[in-house]
């Protein structure tokens, strides 16, 4: 019984672990790289009135992007003024050229993930010391609320995700919607081919649009241009992505 609850607990500690760092591996430090890249596009080089000049651009990223692409709100909370004149004077030590790359991890993204990568490794190697101390200690009022815990963090890693492909689906499905004919000459080829053109133009630039274009593939568009039909051929991005359960 003892070796029984050990490695269910194990098992659960594992899985949450893997499922707490599969789901912030990468997506930080891609949203930080996103959001200096269109920063880039409009502000090549900081010259002049920089600070400011960089500041009215972030700004502007911000409230363009911040509701299409996830974690992005986030960030640019942490962007005021102060945190934009400790980056405008990393820039200056760099030329006065932007780079995406250098300014996310001089802002501590990377390193993050890797302080959280090393953080559910030792949990994950620590567990069945922890499980056997318990038993041994017969503490199994605490290993059974600590997989209540756990299974409970899991449902939210899942919920988690759910929400963030969201925002990057209303996103892409707006953009099909420009690709598209009027409303009644909308076929299915014409569909997949909106779909392929802008799923290729943000999939290396809008975190999570890989994870959405890739549940767009095989049998999915002939099952979502049927659902269209029903909608009168109209593109509505709420009722697809809900409809995709993506929201």
């Amino acid at each position: 019984m003892k070796f029984i609850v050990s490695i269910i607990l194990l098992a659960c500690l594992i899985g949450l672990s893997t499922s707490l760092f599969l789901e912030t591996k990468g997506l930080m430090c891609s949203t930080c790289k996103f959001l200096w890249k269109e920063v880039k596009k409009e502000l090549p080089v900081v010259a002049g009135e920089g600070d400011v000049e960089l500041e009215r651009v972030v700004k502007n990223v911000c409230g363009k992007f911040e509701k299409s692409v996830p974690l992005l709100g986030k960030f640019c909370q942490t962007f005021g003024h102060d945190a934009l004149q400790d980056i405008y004077q990393y820039i200056l030590s760099e030329d006065k050229k932007i780079n995406p790359d250098k300014i996310c991890f001089f802002f501590k993204n990377e390193i993050l993930e890797k302080l959280i990568f090393l953080l559910l490794s030792f949990l994950s190697f620590c567990s069945i010391y922890i499980i056997k101390k318990l038993i041994k200690m017969k503490q199994y009022t605490i290993i059974l609320l600590i997989l209540a815990v756990a299974g409970i963090s899991m449902a939210m890693v899942v919920a988690d995700t759910k929400n963030m492909l969201c925002s990057p689906c209303k996103f892409i499905f707006k953009e099909v919607e420009k690709e598209l004919p009027e409303a009644d000459k909308i076929t299915e080829n014409a569909l997949k081919v909106a779909i392929d053109v802008v799923c290729k133009r943000y999939l290396g630039g809008i975190p999570l649009a890989k994870d959405v274009c890739e549940k767009l593939g095989g049998d999915a568009v002939g099952e979502l241009y049927k659902f269209i039909l029903k909608e009168g051929k109209k593109i509505h991005p709420d009722s697809i992505c809900k409809h995709l359960h993506m929201c």
